[in-house]
């Protein structure tokens, strides 16, 4: 009995020795499984791209211009005009934070408010705003950059452009030439030339993808237009702009 007892207790320790040995051989030959990649995190999107548009408009001062004219007694003629007001419309691209670039048309007009002529020996005759009239309107398209200076919800900008404008000066003329020139009209002539501009103003985040902003600009055209007399001029188109506008992103 006692041998029985002993030769069983002897099986059992051989068993479970041989099953703790083959346990380790196989955990040994299993590979090693690849740790669980994470997850990226998800992106929340406000549903606002990098295209936008903008509407702008503001109030417009033109400097001082001149023509020639070359006969009546007349040798040229300077003209002061009243203020008038600018509209832009633009599609431009965000780059990031800082960077924008913008393709835009802008329109502004000017009604004469008084003539002023020389003849080209000292004599100067002015005349009133009741019997000066004529306006000038001036149209650009521009490829603009911007940079902008990003302290949080408002942003300072600077920006400039390039491209191609068009100048009209529509019936300048005074009413006491009516006689000597039909409707008493001097200059009558548009041109399109080179057109350049610069931008500062400060912009400021209403809510996500409308920025509302406020700034000044300065724009020139370059200009040559032919008085009634066939005359020649140099006629620069300088304006000066303060503006506000909108910008909505898509």
């Amino acid at each position: 009995m006692t041998r029985t007892i002993l030769a069983a207790t002897t099986l059992a320790a051989l068993f479970t020795s041989s099953m703790l040995f083959t346990g380790s051989a196989l955990s040994a030959d299993l590979p090693e499984s690849d740790p669980v990649p994470e997850a990226p995190p998800a992106v929340v999107s406000d549903g606002v791209g990098n295209f936008y548009i903008a509407g702008r408009g503001g109030i417009s001062l033109l400097d001082d211009t001149a023509f020639n004219v070359g006969g009546l007694g007349i040798a040229s003629v300077s003209n002061e005009y009243d203020t008038g007001y600018l509209g832009v419309i633009a599609l431009g691209y965000k780059y990031g934070n800082n960077l924008r670039a913008e393709v835009e048309y802008s329109y502004s007009n000017f009604d004469v408010d008084t003539h002023t002529a020389f003849d080209g020996a000292g004599g100067v005759t002015p005349f009133t705003s009741g019997q000066s009239f004529g306006d000038a309107t001036g149209q650009t398209v521009m490829v603009s950059g911007y940079y902008d200076f990003d302290l949080g919800r408002f942003k300072p900008f600077l920006g400039a452009g390039i491209g191609y404008g068009r100048v009209e000066a529509d019936g300048y003329g005074v009413t006491p030439l009516a006689g000597a020139l039909p409707g008493g009209v001097a200059l009558n002539d548009s041109d399109s030339g080179f057109a350049y501009q610069a931008t500062a103003g400060l912009a400021f985040e209403v809510i996500d993808g409308v920025t509302a902003e406020v700034g000044y600009r300065y724009q020139s055209i370059d200009a040559n237009l032919s008085s009634v007399t066939g005359a020649g001029n140099d006629f620069d188109f300088d304006t000066h702009n303060a503006f506000v506008g909108l910008r909505v992103g898509f």
